[in-house]
C-alpha cells in the first residue's frame, strides 16, 4: 500500500470521511492541512512513495530519509500520539 499512489490517496481519504477519526485529524493542524488540500496530498504521496520505494537508487526504505519531515508524516506522528493519550 505504501508505494502505490492511489491506495495511499484512498487510505487518506477515507481517514479524512470517517467520522471517528475527524476529531484527530482536526486537532492535527499538519493533518487536516494536508487532508484538505489536494495539491499538498500529492506533494505528500509522492514524498512518501519516494522514500519507501527508495527513490531513484532502488534502496528501498532509508533511515535518512525516514527522518525527513514532510507536513504528512508530521500530521500522521501527532495523531499516533494523540491517539495514545
Amino acid at each position: 500500500m505504501l508505494t502505490d499512489p492511489e491506495k495511499m490517496r484512498q487510505g487518506l481519504e477515507q481517514f479524512a470521511n470517517n467520522p471517528l477519526l475527524k476529531g484527530v485529524a482536526d486537532a492535527v493542524p499538519e493533518l487536516a492541512e494536508v487532508l484538505n488540500n489536494p495539491a499538498l496530498m500529492e506533494e505528500s504521496i509522492a514524498q512518501a512513495q519516494k522514500m519507501f520505494s527508495g527513490g531513484a537508487g532502488g534502496m528501498g526504505l532509508d533511515g535518512a530519509k525516514m527522518q525527513e519531515s514532510t507536513p504528512l508524516r508530521e500530521g500522521l506522528g501527532r495523531a499516533c500520539r494523540l491517539e495514545r493519550g
